[in-house]
C-alpha cells in the first residue's frame, strides 16, 4: 500500500494493507535491504497495523498498533508504549529523532 525509502541508505519500508476486512490476509511492515536483498518483517501483533515512519537518522520505524499502542523498531529490537488515551495513525519525528509526536 505504501513505500518508503530510508532518509540515509538504500532500503525501503514497504507497508502492506491486508485489504478487505472479509479476507483473512494480514497487514505487514517489512524492511528491504537494496545492497544485500534481505528482507525483514518487523513484529505486527495485529491484523492490520498503521502505516509506518522512519526516523530522521534511518536507525528507527515507529507505527501505531489499534488505537492507543506506538512500537518503535531499531536493530536492537522492538519497543513500544500504550498511551492513556487513543492516538492516530500518523505519527510524526522531531528532526533531531529525539522525540515522536
Amino acid at each position: 500500500r505504501a513505500v518508503t525509502w530510508s532518509p540515509v541508505d538504500d532500503r525501503l519500508l514497504i507497508y502492506r494493507d491486508p485489504g478487505d476486512w472479509s479476507s483473512e490476509d494480514r497487514g505487514g511492515i517489512v524492511l528491504w535491504d537494496l545492497r544485500t536483498r534481505e528482507q525483514t518483517e518487523l513484529p505486527v501483533d495485529i491484523r492490520s497495523p498503521e502505516r509506518p515512519f522512519w526516523s530522521p537518522d534511518g536507525s528507527r520505524v515507529a507505527w501505531v498498533e489499534g488505537s492507543d499502542v506506538v512500537k518503535l523498531w531499531s536493530d536492537r529490537g522492538v519497543e513500544w508504549v500504550r498511551l492513556s488515551t487513543d492516538v492516530g495513525s500518523s505519527l510524526s519525528w522531531a528532526p533531531d529523532g529525539h522525540a515522536l509526536l
